[in-house]
């Protein structure tokens, strides 16, 4: 067990290693979120403007919020640089993963983490900086309290997990199609909305709200958002924490369950 998990910490390095090395395109993924991010923020001081209390968060949240959605967008985004996995699929290269000592389901687990962490930190760093400094209503504002910013990073890893774990959904769901190009569209339309990340969760409609909080979409982006944002009291955030963890479960032990059955009738053309 222990040698297991050595190995897949040694991925996950290796993946991360691999992903801070290309930086050619850093500067213009920086120009172009902070050029979204004041897009977004002008857009909501034009609404709270026209309604200065009909928002369920104010204003400096809101910004923050937006803030931390434009610079995580990648973190906690289902389909990005997976082109590997998606090509052994196609090419039918995954015999040569079924070979490999390591569980199919959990190296892609690590590979996709890792890919979209390694990116984050190059690209949202030097963002999130920027946003520190800026005037409240415009920038980024610290957290009330260093409980706050601790539990925003456990929820912030659970999210990504939670993330991964989505991702591995989608990925099975290739075995079974010929082409991936509508399964990703599909899958990024429907996380990205009911994840926050187009608008926060707590300004839908209080109909639906609560039932898309309580989903796995939320899991993954609005909760570490929502806490770092103080939109959670301290309990409210431990139990929204704990759901978290109930999605990440139960999320992946149905990938596995279903990757098991789908790799049981693989067939693999060619030799």
């Amino acid at each position: 067990m222990n040698g297991e998990l050595r190995a897949y910490g040694a991925l996950f390095r290796l993946r991360m290693a691999a992903g801070l090395h290309y930086r050619s395109s850093v500067f213009g993924e920086v120009i172009c979120r902070f050029i979204w991010i004041f897009m977004e923020i002008l857009a909501y001081h034009a609404l709270f403007r026209a309604a200065p209390n009909g928002f369920p968060l104010g204003l400096e949240q809101t910004v923050s919020y937006v803030w931390l959605q434009q610079t995580t967008f990648v973190l906690f985004k289902i389909v990005f640089s997976d082109n590997e996995i998606y090509d052994s699929i196609n090419s039918g290269g995954i015999a040569y993963e079924l070979v490999r000592p390591m569980g199919l389901y959990e190296r892609w687990f690590y590979s996709a983490a890792a890919n979209r962490l390694s990116y984050t930190l190059v690209n949202a760093l030097p963002v999130i900086a920027v946003g520190l400094l800026l005037p409240p209503g415009w920038g980024l504002a610290k957290p009330a309290t260093l409980s706050v910013l601790g539990l925003s990073f456990v929820s912030a890893a659970l999210g990504l997990g939670a993330t991964a774990a989505v991702a591995l959904l989608m990925f099975n769901t290739l075995f079974i199609t010929i082409s991936h190009r509508g399964i990703k569209i599909i899958f990024t339309a429907v996380t990205d909305f009911l994840s926050g990340g187009v608008i926060p969760l707590v300004f839908f409609p209080s109909s639906i709200r609560r039932l898309v909080q309580l989903s796995p979409f939320a899991a993954m982006r609005d909760t570490p958002l929502a806490i770092y944002t103080g939109s959670y009291t301290f309990s409210q955030s431990l139990a929204a924490m704990g759901l978290q963890l109930f999605w990440l479960v139960v999320l992946v032990l149905l990938g596995k369950f279903w990757m098991k059955r789908l790799l049981n009738r693989l067939v693999v053309q060619g030799g």
